[in-house]
């Protein structure tokens, strides 16, 4: 199928570029393509892609049952889904629908700052805001 080109491709790629980044947060109304945005960014430049997303994925929210640690997170997702690769710096982690999560701002820095630098956030509810 073919994918017509948007403004945010542009804008995912300059984020990944640039030295001095922060997680990107990609937010707005439903259902205006975000999540595939980041996919399709996801597939074109990552060898190592993580996808959760958690409003589909309700086994996930459990990854935060034993607190915001990076490394006890990270073991969590991976008994759950053993097939994820994590590879420091190296992986693109894309956690969808977030926003119900309590304390997903802490988590969200936490990774960012001590494991992955490739880190998108997308969400539609206002709670993300």
């Amino acid at each position: 199928m073919i994918r017509l080109r948007r403004k945010i491709d542009d804008f995912l790629i300059d984020w990944k570029n640039n030295k001095d980044k922060l997680p990107l947060i990609v937010k707005g109304a439903r259902q205006i393509g975000k999540t595939d945005a980041i996919e399709n960014f996801a597939k074109n430049n990552y060898n190592n892609v993580v996808e959760i997303n958690f409003a589909l994925q309700k086994q996930y929210k459990s990854i935060f049952n034993d607190g915001f640690d990076v490394d006890t997170i990270i073991k969590n997702i991976s008994l759950i889904n053993p097939n994820f690769k994590f590879v420091p710096y190296e992986t693109l982690i894309f956690f969808d629908e977030i926003q119900d999560i309590d304390g997903w701002e802490l988590f969200v820095m936490r990774v960012f700052k001590s494991y992955c630098q490739h880190l998108y956030i997308s969400g539609s509810n206002a709670r993300l805001l």
